[in-house]
């Protein structure tokens, strides 16, 4: 559906859903994901079925090289509002640390502020996922406050962080890439 040089970002499909199962019930994945665990096949069909046609979210895969090798989206579009939340996950450890979230990052932006005309991107981040803070502190989100002992993870409350990216941002930083 959408692609930037060797990543490509479509629209989840039902085919999708034994790679997602496995990716999210690998707890080398889901550290900072909130799922209600194990995901199941048929759970997770149930979800998709339930969701597939809706407008106020994307869920797409993100394809490296045609491989599918993880997840993301657009959670809560608010049409009216003009925003949303991005989630981004990559399922296969193998293609982590390749920039594929940094593409992927400027795949949905280019859908979320050029093809859907949203204002706003907001993203939560665990106060404690190192590499999450550090993608959105590349993309120069904004941070807009703190959530304290938002989530439970384990025994342990923590702190989740709340940032935005803002379309005029975008267009600013697309803009001066091009000179």
């Amino acid at each position: 559906m959408f692609s930037y040089d060797d990543v490509k970002i479509r629209k989840f499909e039902e085919k999708d859903i034994p790679l997602k199962v496995k990716w999210i019930n690998d707890p080398n994945i889901n550290t900072y994901l909130h799922y209600d665990l194990p995901l199941t096949i048929e759970g997770t069909t149930k979800w998709f079925e339930r969701i597939k046609d809706r407008n106020d979210r994307f869920d797409g895969t993100v394809e490296y090289n045609g491989v599918p090798v993880g997840i993301c989206g657009l959670l809560n579009i608010d049409h009216r509002n003009k925003r949303a939340e991005i989630y981004f996950t990559i399922g296969d450890q193998s293609f982590q640390h390749r920039g594929i979230c940094t593409k992927g990052f400027h795949i949905l932006f280019d859908y979320a502020f050029n093809d859907l005309g949203l204002n706003k991107i907001t993203g939560l981040v665990e106060a404690i996922n190192v590499p999450s803070l550090g993608l959105v502190k590349k993309f120069n989100f904004k941070h807009e406050g703190t959530l304290v002992e938002d989530v439970k993870q384990g025994d342990v409350f923590i702190d989740r962080h709340c940032f935005a990216y803002f379309a005029k941002d975008y267009f600013k930083d697309y803009e001066s890439s091009k000179k």
